[in-house]
């Protein structure tokens, strides 16, 4: 199956969307659902991932010289914060997606069995199919996107994955 042995999608609650929520999202062209995804089975394991994936990058970017260690104690963001500052990339390659422009054969994405996991869990696309409908078709223009954090902005960073969010 599409589904890592270690990893299914779990809900804390399976309900259905009510009509009030359905004509709030009509409405208004968003909907808050809380508590359909449940930490220890399907964000935790994200988190934990992409937890490793900087690690990764940041020892890269230690022994290149790009910047300075991050201390043991400091938490996924601390680190993002770190290397965005040390003026260390890590945007496109911790997205789920290829950029718009300049795809070249070494152009790096990230995708994995978790986010996919992630990306098609039943319960979300039950919400899904509540809204729009049984055939579900995905845009193949999907991101993760990790900001940092708006006062260590720079003003000469305009670029999608990195600029202000409103």
């Amino acid at each position: 199956g599409i589904f890592h042995e270690n990893y299914t999608c779990r809900a804390k609650k399976a309900e259905m969307l009510t009509q009030n929520q359905i004509v709030f999202f009509n409405s208004n062209g968003f909907l808050v659902v809380e508590d359909v995804l449940d930490q220890a089975t399907v964000l935790d394991p994200v988190r934990t991932e992409y937890a490793a994936l900087l690690d990764t990058f940041i020892t890269t970017w230690v022994a290149q010289g790009q910047m300075q260690a991050p201390a043991a104690s400091d938490s996924f963001y601390d680190k993002l914060k770190l290397a965005y500052q040390a003026g260390c990339d890590w945007f496109q390659s911790m997205d789920i997606s290829m950029p718009g422009n300049e795809i070249k054969s070494d152009t790096p994405m990230h995708f994995s069995k978790i986010t996919f996991n992630f990306l098609t869990c039943p319960e979300v696309l039950d919400i899904v199919k509540d809204l729009i409908g049984p055939e579900i078709t995905s845009n193949p223009i999907q991101h993760v996107r990790l900001k940092p954090p708006v006062p260590d902005l720079s003003a000469s960073k305009v670029r999608a994955h990195i600029a202000r969010t409103n």
